[in-house]
């Protein structure tokens, strides 16, 4: 009696166990993990590439290392001034809707840069505040991809979800740094060839260079 009774019982426990594993689908046809992974990686493509074009930039504008070193010293610095209060807000915020919120206002401080250039009107002050405007929001949206993660995926993907996390962070930091070595090579050597090229005239004067 005890063997017949036990049998049913045990196999009814594997299923249950096994069941919701095996219903688990792969994280790639997971739709919203795609698309905060998605999100991530285009956000993390733009964050490097801003921390190495604007000490370029301000190099090319002043030609003082020194002075390219703070915009990188003020994109860095959010993290070490936000990170705690921004982690308690993040709990009590829609993740979602910061990160988006996050993005979009990144990308009009952004885009200020290239437009001010176009008209001329570029200045050291004003890449030294869109530097920490932007490295702000990348920590809004850091944390709040972190937290959202564990709401996308089940618990038992997380360990996998982080890892694919890591590893697309890990696969655009450094094919961003390769990318933007290779510019960095090609820009010296403009550079060096007319250190005014991205000055006007009236900075140019200033330097003593001649276009």
């Amino acid at each position: 009696m005890v063997a017949r009774s036990a049998a049913p019982v045990s196999q009814a426990h594997n299923d249950h166990v096994g069941g919701p594993i095996a219903q688990v689908s792969p994280l790639w046809k997971t739709r919203d993990y795609m698309l905060l992974w998605s999100g991530q990686v285009v956000s993390t493509l733009g964050s490097t590439a801003t921390s190495i074009v604007f000490p370029l930039l301000i190099l090319a504008l002043t030609n003082s290392p020194a002075a390219a070193g703070v915009a990188s010293a003020l994109r860095a610095a959010p993290y070490l001034i936000f990170s705690l209060p921004v982690g308690a807000l993040i709990d009590r915020w829609d993740r979602k809707r910061v990160m988006i919120n996050c993005d979009v206002g990144r990308a009009i401080a952004v885009l200020t840069v290239p437009v001010a250039l176009w008209l001329d009107a570029l200045t050291i002050w004003q890449i030294y505040v869109v530097a920490f405007i932007e490295g702000s929001l990348f920590v809004f949206f850091n944390i709040a991809e972190v937290a959202a993660l564990p709401r996308v995926v089940p618990a038992a993907q997380l360990p996998q979800a982080a890892a694919q996390n890591e590893a697309a962070f890990g696969a655009v930091h450094r094919s961003s740094r390769c990318f933007s070595s290779r510019r960095i090579f090609v820009g010296s050597k403009l550079f060096r060839r007319d250190p005014c090229g991205l000055k006007s005239s009236r900075a140019c004067a200033g330097c003593g260079g001649s276009r």
